[in-house]
């Protein structure tokens, strides 16, 4: 069988204040390497441990001129999302899993407000331009055709001509003020939370809308806010990375 079609997905995207693209400091890859940290402290060392989330990756990245997106993705587990994804070759019931989706969205939203309330730290702004540039030196060659489109992708994005090549791999200016501005934006308010799975979240029923060019089903609903606000810290098992 197609077992990818089985994956349960979470992707938070934010929108916070349209901050200009800033290549030089690069706030959402300062954001994004705390939030996709995997180690203890982190928020999927937390959700692993309770056997909701698999995977996580955390970045900037689909805006356009003079603003970017920050994105959340999650690989859930079906106990994590609460979706039924086994069912039996007799006629039998499904298999129902305790639905925690929302829990784990109060996870993600208590470690970006711990993340809100620590000043940025210069120190590990210097460790990860130094591991940039170390990857920067040993990267090896890509192929022609990718490159250049991939490059002409960042013409509009990416500032100084003379560091198109380099600005993915590491930011040159700690910006401590647009650090903070931009974490500020990642907040519910400002947030769309996409869920993918074969299956229909536990208690809302079928998909009710269905896409016009691939007939893909799906639904559209207001973020539940008053859930996200249950669990707040201190939370013991949330924490940053360590000086």
């Amino acid at each position: 069988g197609d077992w990818s079609s089985d994956v349960c997905s979470s992707d938070l995207k934010t929108s916070p204040h349209r901050v200009p693209l800033k290549p030089v400091s690069q706030p959402s890859q300062y954001l994004g390497h705390f939030i996709g940290h995997e180690g203890p402290g982190s928020i999927l060392s937390d959700l692993k441990a309770r056997g909701w989330a698999t995977g996580l990756s955390a970045g900037g990245g689909s805006g356009s001129a003079g603003f970017d997106f920050f994105r959340i993705n999650l690989s859930l587990t079906a106990t994590g999302l609460g979706a039924f994804l086994y069912r039996p070759r007799r006629a039998q019931l499904a298999q129902f899993f305790a639905a925690h989706h929302q829990e784990v969205l109060q996870t993600i939203f208590a470690y970006l407000e711990l993340l809100r309330s620590t000043p940025p730290q210069e120190w590990t702004f210097a460790e990860m331009k130094q591991l940039g540039e170390i990857a920067w030196r040993w990267k090896e060659h890509g192929q022609p055709g990718p490159m250049v489109k991939n490059l002409a992708s960042r013409l509009h994005s990416l500032g100084p001509r003379e560091r198109l090549l380099v600005a993915p791999y590491f930011a040159t200016t700690f910006d401590g003020a647009l650090i903070r501005e931009m974490a500020d934006g990642l907040v519910a308010k400002r947030c769309r939370v996409f869920v993918g799975s074969k299956e229909p979240l536990e208690g809302r029923g079928e998909w009710d809308l269905k896409e016009q060019y691939y007939s893909t089903e799906y639904g559209v609903r207001p973020l539940e806010m008053a859930h996200l606000k249950v669990r707040r810290g201190p939370f013991p098992g949330l924490f940053l990375l360590p000086d």
